[in-house]
């Protein structure tokens, strides 16, 4: 029944949910070809791939949740170099950065559609089926099962407003997540929520965040970038990443008045989104600030600068004295990854809207490796910087304190590996 049913709502909503898509990814790709990649078939390379050559499908929605997927996917390939893999997401922005840094193919995902999904599958034939997070698809879970492929969740976790709204359809939850055969968990609190709506108990392992793990990997290479270090010039460098728009007026104030407060510092602006750089350089050039663009950087004195570059975040946070991570300064926001900064051994200070990510804060906090603001004010976000710009001796102890904490949570991607190779079925060569 509820399959019958949700086979009717998804025809029934696709035209207006395919608007929705179109306007939500218009700045990034034209709407009727990004439409167009996530209802045509699968990629060539991989339908025409050797017969009986083993595939692991990887989904992941966005930038973050590819950051996670890759490292699983190159350890995957190093233990398995006879399979072939597929990384899909579903907004540009993710796209982007998994063809940058994913091994293998890269694509769109299908829409969730039973005659996509089903082409897909057919002409796919994976052998493993992962999802990072919460990417919970009926269709594609309910007809891996009808094809015996075995699905799997990795890095699990329910935010709780998603949890709120799964809870008041629970009965629809469980016929879909009685296709998953694994469920790897970030914590004790995710795993209760996995077996509340209705996953097997036996089904769910407590593996850990793979997002400390991803840093780590990911980091471990990584460089201060040369151009931060000739720009910085040895200044006490504050870096705000993750920012949003609706974070903007705090954001400028705050940046305004450290600007102006602390000159012998530079401050290192780095948005969400990097459609809004212009915008954000402007207003603040309007103010008299010493500002400019990275990409227009030429070796001029700014005291800001906002980073209009996808992929160069994480190793700015290298250089910096202190990091300020946003997207956790407004109430419509979730938080994002204080993982990065931290594993540089940069004190890291965040907002208090963090719903997102409650298990990575109450993990640095029991390490007093974060700090957490109660309010998302100007005067108490330059407090804390301005304290720490003030207080070396503090921030070298408190990022210490941060490091450790990323050391002490690694271990995930092992874990998780040992369960996705206990599903792959006997016959799976590689």
């Amino acid at each position: 029944m509820y399959r019958w049913a949700y086979q009717v709502v998804s025809y029934a909503a696709a035209p207006l949910y395919g608007l929705g898509l179109g306007w939500a990814v218009r700045r990034h790709i034209a709407p009727g070809r990004y439409l167009r990649l996530r209802l045509q078939g699968p990629p060539a390379e991989l339908r025409d791939r050797p017969s009986g050559q083993p595939l692991l499908w990887l989904h992941a929605v966005s930038v973050g949740e590819v950051l996670t997927a890759v490292p699983l996917l190159q350890a995957w390939s190093e233990r398995h170099p006879d399979w072939a893999t597929l990384l899909t997401t579903v907004t540009p922005t993710g796209h982007a950065v998994a063809r940058r840094y994913g091994p293998g193919v890269v694509a769109y995902l299908p829409m969730d559609l039973a005659p996509v999904v089903r082409r897909w599958l057919d002409r796919l034939r994976p052998t493993l089926i992962g999802t990072v997070e919460t990417e919970i698809w009926p269709n594609l879970f309910w007809q891996a099962r009808d094809r015996a492929i075995p699905v799997a969740v990795v890095n699990g976790r329910i935010s709780d407003r998603a949890y709120r709204r799964y809870r008041r359809v629970r009965r629809f939850m469980r016929q879909v997540l009685a296709a998953v055969r694994c469920v790897c968990v970030q914590s004790d609190r995710q795993a209760a929520r996995f077996r509340q709506l209705g996953v097997r108990p036996e089904a769910v392992h407590v593996t850990g965040n793979l997002k400390f793990d991803a840093v780590i990997r990911r980091m471990a290479q990584a460089r201060t970038p040369d151009w931060l270090d000739r720009w910085r010039a040895g200044r006490p460098l504050v870096v705000f990443g993750s920012w949003t728009a609706p974070e903007w007026p705090l954001l400028r104030d705050a940046v305004t008045t450290l600007a102006r407060q602390a000159p012998e510092a530079r401050f290192l602006v780095a948005p969400r989104h990097i459609e809004v750089a212009a915008e954000w350089t402007d207003a603040w050039r309007a103010q008299g600030l010493p500002v400019g663009r990275r990409t227009a950087w030429q070796g001029e004195d700014w005291t800001v600068m906002v980073l209009d570059t996808l992929g160069e975040l994480a190793a700015c946070y290298a250089g910096a004295a202190v990091a300020v991570v946003g997207g956790s300064f407004h109430a419509s926001q979730a938080g994002h990854n204080p993982i990065e900064p931290a594993w540089w051994g940069v004190p890291v200070v965040i907002g208090p809207f963090h719903r997102d990510f409650v298990d990575v804060v109450e993990a640095f906090q029991a390490g007093e490796g974060i700090q957490v603001l109660p309010v998302g004010t100007v005067e108490a976000l330059l407090t804390w910087i301005q304290d720490l710009l003030r207080s070396p001796e503090r921030r070298a102890l408190w990022g210490r304190q941060a490091r450790r904490v990323v050391l002490q949570q690694g271990g995930a991607l092992e874990r998780t590996l040992a369960h996705l190779e206990a599903l792959v079925p006997a016959g799976a060569t590689g």
